[in-house]
């Protein structure tokens, strides 16, 4: 791997996004309060944004026509136009949100609300909400999220609650609660949803589940406390 020319995102970037076709890069700037659009070949910012207080999660979606960034202090999600760059919605959720993953049609979204214990389902061509749930277990805190459109399912970690649950996109009903790492945080999926890879912190490991027993079937030492991962196809 080579390090390439570094690319100036604002102050305290926490999280980002990409966008589908034009690769702009969508910045959580969290001790700001705003949201940075940062063009990776020119380096240029093509706009920043006001959002909430202390943003941390960013999602652009799959069609290109929006991105949401989740507040944690405020304990809002905003929405942001795209190409427009201007705020078009906020919705309110559960306390501390932290991540966001949409449908692939892009209208629907999902929010972790960590210490809400909750996850919240928004129509986002009304900004309506159309369900919450609060999980049970008082020691999950839901954080990293994915949807696996072949099965029509949600994996959510739960940090400190060191599981991965399993819910139904439609109704958000719990499916499956699979054991993992400690403090388990990032999580993504192949894309032919047969595996779920999750990072967890306190081991220093990734968890590689497969889907279809529900199951971890290996684990891969990494470096220290990893916190996200992402799923690269060759």
């Amino acid at each position: 791997l080579e390090v390439g020319k570094p690319l100036a995102a604002g102050s305290d970037p926490e999280a980002f996004g990409i966008h589908p076709t034009t690769g702009h890069i969508y910045l959580s700037n969290e001790d700001e309060g705003t949201a940075t659009v940062l063009d990776p070949e020119s380096g240029a910012h093509l706009a920043v944004v006001p959002v909430g207080i202390e943003p941390e999660g960013v999602a652009v979606s799959p069609t290109g026509d929006l991105v949401m960034i989740t507040a944690e202090a405020t304990n809002t999600v905003h929405v942001i136009s795209i190409p427009e760059h201007r705020e078009v919605a906020t919705y309110l959720v559960g306390p501390r949100p932290r991540e966001v993953t949409f449908t692939p049609d892009g209208k629907v979204a999902f929010v972790t609300p960590e210490i809400g214990r909750q996850i919240f389902k928004f129509d986002t061509t009304t900004n309506r909400e159309l369900a919450q749930v609060t999980l049970e277990d008082i020691a999950t805190k839901p954080k990293g999220i994915v949807l696996l459109p072949s099965r029509n399912e949600l994996w959510v970690t739960t940090g400190r609650g060191n599981s991965v649950v399993v819910l139904g996109a439609d109704d958000l009903e719990l499916r499956a609660t699979i054991p993992v790492g400690n403090r388990v945080w990032g999580i993504a999926r192949s894309p032919d949803d047969t595996r779920v890879y999750t990072a967890d912190g306190l081991d220093n490991a990734v968890s590689v589940i497969d889907v279809a027993s529900r199951a971890v079937v290996r684990t891969i030492a990494v470096g220290e406390k990893p916190w996200g991962l992402a799923y690269v196809t060759r």
